[in-house]
């Protein structure tokens, strides 16, 4: 097995309607996304089957997970535990990236 580099500091796309999401890689253990969030969007309410870690590459949200809400901010690292139900909104710009532990 070889090393996998993703580059993805010119993946800087925010759409206008609904937020930006990119597959970066998979493999049987891992799926890493890239989520580009503009002010005011976020992400629906949704059971999490696996546990997920978010990292703030820059930006500011928010992050509710069942009864339990947080800010996130540039630096922030949160992990979401399998069979809870989570949301997230944009206070500013965000990038963040999920990987999905499978």
């Amino acid at each position: 097995m070889g090393i996998e580099v993703v580059e993805t500091r010119d993946m800087n796309t925010y759409l206008a309607e609904g937020s930006f999401k990119a597959i970066l890689t998979e493999t049987d253990e891992v799926q890493a996304r890239l989520l580009n969030l503009d002010v005011g969007q976020g992400v629906d309410p949704c059971l999490m089957s696996h546990t997920v870690v978010y990292y703030v590459i820059e930006g500011r949200g928010r992050l509710q997970v069942e009864e339990d809400e947080t800010e996130l901010h540039t630096g922030s690292l949160a992990v979401v535990p399998a069979g809870t139900t989570r949301s997230m909104s944009a206070a500013q710009r965000m990038r963040l990236l999920a990987l999905q532990l499978l």
